[in-house]
């Protein structure tokens, strides 16, 4: 007896060939930190910091690439795996963006997305009344004067 799958939608473009790179290994790096300690992998996040802001473009495609990797691997992989690839992804490509961790409470539930000065990815609109609440943030920074 089967089970019926169903496919991943395919992306509307592609992401480029050195994004698809960059996601398939930032996504393995993300697994292989998966044995390590929560605050290790969020350091690790942080010692991206001190990379240039990646641009919502370009962090938009490598997490594509990331959730791409993602439906092809034999590991679990969920939000946060995601969002810690794109970390690691824009890391390898010379940039950086925001891994925020959030919850919601009744019932409880945790999420991570990734935050860029244009926008959030990972995350949508689901329930008005019951928003996600942005709790930590990897790497913090600093506001500029």
């Amino acid at each position: 007896m089967s089970i019926p799958m169903v496919a991943p939608p395919e992306p509307e473009h592609a992401p480029p060939l050195g994004c698809c790179v960059a996601g398939r290994i930032g996504l393995r790096l993300a697994l292989a930190a998966q044995r390590l300690p929560l605050r290790t992998r969020l350091r690790l996040a942080s010692a991206c910091g001190h990379l240039p802001q990646a641009s919502h473009a370009r962090t938009s495609a490598l997490y594509a690439a990331v959730t791409a990797a993602g439906t092809r691997c034999d590991r679990r992989t969920a939000c946060w795996e995601t969002a810690l690839g794109t970390v690691f992804a824009c890391a390898l490509t010379g940039g950086s963006t925001t891994l925020v961790l959030g919850a919601r409470p009744l019932p409880w539930a945790a999420h991570a997305w990734i935050r860029t000065p244009e926008g959030e990815l990972g995350i949508t609109v689901e329930d008005a009344e019951r928003p996600w609440l942005p709790i930590l943030f990897a790497p913090t920074r600093k506001a500029s004067n």
